[in-house]
């Protein structure tokens, strides 16, 4: 019976090499991408929605849609406007050619 070897090779970034990333940059893209999404979840989801099923206006902040109007549908609209924009980037995560850098500032282009 052969034996085969089980320890494994550690890559070049496991092993602790230093990154060219630059820190602010990637603090400015989470800032961003925090930003977006809370519109996308609060503006998008829940006020399109409002506006969509008969409410005739309401107050947009950064924690909560709040309008006069109510229904399941307005309160449904942020949960579906992040399901949606999740299923619009899944078939650009599994995506294995390029780098690390390359597939996660791809948008960026």
């Amino acid at each position: 019976m052969s034996e085969t070897s089980t320890t494994a090779v550690a890559s070049q970034h496991e092993r602790g090499a230093p990154t060219t990333d630059d820190i602010l940059s990637i603090c400015a893209i989470s800032f961003v991408a925090g930003i977006l999404t809370n519109v996308l979840h609060e503006g998008v989801g829940h006020g399109l929605t409002a506006l969509l099923t008969g409410a005739n206006s309401g107050v947009l902040t950064t924690v909560a849609w709040s309008s006069a109007f109510d229904s399941r549908p307005v309160e449904a609209g942020g949960t579906l406007a992040n399901l949606a924009a999740g299923l619009g980037v899944c078939p650009t995560e599994n995506r294995s050619d390029g780098t690390l850098r390359e597939r996660f500032l791809e948008s960026a282009r």
